[in-house]
Order: structure tokens, then sequence, then C-alpha cells
């Protein structure tokens, strides 16, 4: 006998084990359920937080028009788009730690699942430090940021149920698949 959708979420926020989406023997499973859902890209859920100094009354507002619309999964940005906001992170750590953890925490209230992508734009994190993309395969400034950066950030939010999953990057091949990619690209530093 198949389970409802809404039977599914009410013993995967009641559980007290399972916690995220996971893959089974090719099946994406959440607690111990099969997942269908569908959810929304919700790109400025923790950014627009980040400009309004902090305040996560726009993503607690952002995630009650979610939640009345039936939306169970977010996809959002963790991480700005250009490198320059990055100063955000690098600067006051525990203010950003502490949006993600109450968007989160309020994400639960609403039983909403998050998957916050690390890193939106592909060249930011170089083009921080002032290196070339390659940085990304080799030792360097731009991957002791990504190993501390993930790191912390998975630390502090590993508890919380309304984490559904980790995404790494956004669209990383865009350039590849769209022909006129740079046509749009912002101007960037040299050697990016």
């Amino acid at each position: 006998q198949s389970s409802s959708v809404e039977d599914v979420a009410v013993r995967y926020w009641n559980d007290t084990v399972s916690f995220g989406i996971r893959v089974e023997n090719g099946v994406m499973m959440l607690g111990n359920e099969k997942l269908y859902e569908a959810g929304v890209n919700c790109y400025n859920l923790f950014n627009q937080c980040v400009e309004d100094g902090f305040s996560a009354d726009k993503a607690k507002a952002t995630l009650n028009v979610l939640a009345d619309y039936g939306i169970h999964v977010v996809r959002f940005n963790c991480g700005g788009y250009l490198g320059d906001f990055l100063n955000n992170y690098t600067n006051k750590k525990n203010d950003y730690i502490a949006l993600l953890s109450e968007i989160c925490q309020y994400a639960e209230t609403c039983e909403i699942g998050l998957i916050p992508s690390f890193f939106w734009l592909y060249h930011a994190v170089p083009d921080y430090y002032d290196e070339p993309i390659k940085s990304w395969g080799r030792e360097s400034k731009t991957v002791s940021f990504m190993r501390e950066y993930v790191s912390t950030i998975v630390a502090a939010l590993k508890d919380y149920k309304a984490v559904f999953a980790w995404e790494f990057g956004n669209e990383f091949n865009l350039s590849c698949d769209l022909p006129n990619a740079f046509e749009h690209m912002p101007a960037l530093p040299s050697g990016s």
C-alpha cells in the first residue's frame, strides 16, 4: 500500500533518527520512505537576508509563502554570487552561520526541506583570492577556503532535519552549454 506525500512528510518530521535525502538502490529516499517531491529554486533565500543586515525576516516571509503554496523542498544559494560576497563570511562568520541556522530552524517549523548550494558561481572563490579558475584543481587559497567553508557550514547545520541535501555548485558547465555565455559574464579579475 502506498503512502500519500502528506503521510510521508508527517513521518519524516516526527522521526528522530532519519535525516536528509539518500539514494538507495537508485531510488531517492527521505527518512525511510521513497521521495516523490518537486521543489523550487529560491536563489535569494539567504542572500537577501545578508544584504538586510543579517536579519532572517525576509527568509521567514518567503518560507511562509512557499509553505502556503505547498512547497516542501527549497534549493538556495548559501554562498553569494560574486567573490566579494565572501567578505560577509570571512568578516562576520558568526553572524553568517547564525543566520543560516535561524533559516534552517524556521524551515523546520514550516516543514520545508532545504538544499543549500555552497558555490553558485564557479569563479567567485578564485576571484576573491585573485587566483585563476584552475585553482579549484590544485592546492591553493581557493581550495583551502572551500575546505574550511564547507566543513564549517556542514558542522553548523548538520543536525537540522530541514537540511535534506548539500549542493557543491550551480551550473558549473553553463559556459560550455551556452554558446553566448561570455556575453553575459561580468568583468573578471586578471587570471580568472
